[in-house]
């Protein structure tokens, strides 16, 4: 079966046709539009439908003729309808907004009781801060809402008309893990019982949710009545792409996030609570999303106040990087914390400037702090159980940062440079065919480790959480 595979990022849009073996035949990565506020991380979901459907059409323009449709995305967020199905708000996962929600659950002693249950650290980008928010700050909004999803599944509603999620999506942050349905005690322990009748239904990854409209074949050039399948989050196609199975087997993903995501078959609450546990597929597996708000995001911040610029920019940035000495450091926090620390009110800061600092080494700095910012998430996360390490991601196309990777975490790493993993994790989810091969993969041996620095950054982290608690005013809610 050949599967138009659609993957709905939060920087980019990318549709592929995977064919019957399971391979690539053509794809098409586009900008995704960028969001109407950055101070919000408001989007325009009309807008962000049409980036979707121009790459598919453009991979459709080629001939193709897929034998079904599946989407997967970014999750969390706050995708919504009126009763006229029409939308009426799209936050993404790294909205901010909600931010005083999540101080305020915090002082409650919710963020640490609904971890104790779940295994997940809410923070200000899932469905629940922001409902809270909109019901204070917007009530007219939230009282036109009638449907709450996620990215994929506003897609998988403009291509067919059902609104639903999978078991990946729903996770976050009402699930029960035990039972894959909804929990009414989660609701409750948020103060959100007035969404529960809001959000989607669950279905099975794979199962037809429905047939391509008249509307949406015109809009993506592929045949009305293409059946569209039950997709799931972006994560956990990525790591199924990438060929991980077993416990302990971790894929760090340097997208707009840099994110470590580990396989494992138990839920385990206990020590510092940290990161996010998603239901996965199938009878007691599980995965464990540490991702932070820094990743390519913050290195493009770099380039821009380090003023790296012209279309040689990237290559003068990684050559200052490696001639760049200790010293400086970076706290990549340039959107508050969520992983492997909840700290929403957190901002970024450069420490240890002196008078010879050079921007060669504030170019280290910013490379290496948000390598550094994956590692603890990584160790966070895998606590005991080991693995092999896969790195995937728009992050993972430059060599110095795979190399990077593999030296601050000390674990060779293979690199999927296909660029479609998630496109093709999906299609092989939905089909029920087996997992890749990793004979595609580059793999880079850490080498002896320049960057001791490691704890201290660590340990700053730590050190300036009551200073940015006492500054957290930026938090307060602004206009859209």
């Amino acid at each position: 079966m050949s599967i138009l595979a659609v993957d709905a990022g939060t920087s980019e849009v990318k549709a592929a046709l995977i064919g019957d073996d399971g391979a690539t035949i053509a794809s098409v990565s586009l900008p995704a539009p960028p969001s109407q506020n950055p101070a919000s991380e408001r989007v325009d979901p009309e807008r962000y439908w049409g980036a979707v459907a121009e790459a598919m059409r453009a991979v459709a323009d080629g001939g193709a003729a897929p034998d079904a449709i599946a989407v997967t995305g970014q999750g969390d967020g706050f995708w919504s309808l009126d009763s006229a199905g029409e939308p009426c708000g799209a936050y993404q996962w790294n909205s901010t907004r909600a931010g005083e929600v999540v101080l305020d659950w915090e002082a409650e002693d919710a963020i640490a009781e609904h971890y104790r249950s779940s295994t997940t650290v809410l923070w200000p980008g899932t469905s629940a801060a922001i409902w809270r928010w909109l019901s204070t700050e917007k009530p007219e909004q939230a009282q036109r809402t009638a449907s709450v999803f996620c990215a994929k599944d506003w897609i998988n509603y403009r291509l067919c008309g059902v609104i639903a999620t999978d078991v990946t999506d729903a996770t976050i942050p009402f699930l029960d893990l035990d039972s894959g349905a909804y929990s009414d005690e989660a609701f409750a322990r948020l103060g959100c019982e007035d969404l529960r009748d809001k959000v989607a239904a669950i279905g099975p990854v794979g199962e037809q949710i429905g047939v391509l409209s008249r509307e949406a074949a015109l809009a993506v050039g592929v045949a009305q009545g293409t059946p569209i399948l039950m997709g799931c989050i972006d994560v956990a196609a990525m790591v199924h792409g990438a060929g991980l199975e077993n416990p302990g087997e971790a894929l760090l993903a340097l997208g707009t996030t840099a994110a470590a995501l580990v396989i494992v078959n138990t839920t385990d609450s206990s020590g510092q609570a940290a990161g996010a546990t998603l239901k996965l597929p199938g009878a007691d597996r599980f995965l464990r999303v540490l991702g932070n708000s820094s990743g390519t995001s913050t290195l493009d911040w770099a380039l821009k106040a380090l003023s790296y610029e012209g279309e040689d920019r990237f290559e003068r940035f990684w050559a200052d990087v490696a001639d760049g000495a200790p010293g400086p450091y970076l706290l990549p926090y340039l959107a508050g914390e969520r992983a492997p620390f909840l700290a929403p009110e957190a901002t970024g800061a450069f420490l240890g400037l002196t008078q010879s600092t050079r921007r060669a080494d504030l170019a280290r700095a910013a490379a290496v702090g948000v390598t550094f910012s994956l590692r603890h998430c990584l160790d966070s996360a895998r606590r005991r159980q080991r693995g092999s390490t896969v790195l995937a991601g728009g992050g993972a196309i430059e060599p110095a940062w795979c190399q990077l990777v593999a030296d601050v975490t000390g674990d060779a790493v293979a690199v999927d440079l296909h660029g479609v993993g998630a496109c093709e994790g999906l299609a092989r989810m939905v089909t029920g065919s087996a997992a890749t091969t990793t004979d595609r993969f580059v793999v880079y041996e850490p080498r002896r480790s320049h960057y001791t620095e490691y704890q201290s950054f660590v340990e700053l982290g730590r050190l300036m959480r009551p200073v940015w608690a006492a500054a957290s005013d930026h938090l307060a809610p602004g206009d859209d």
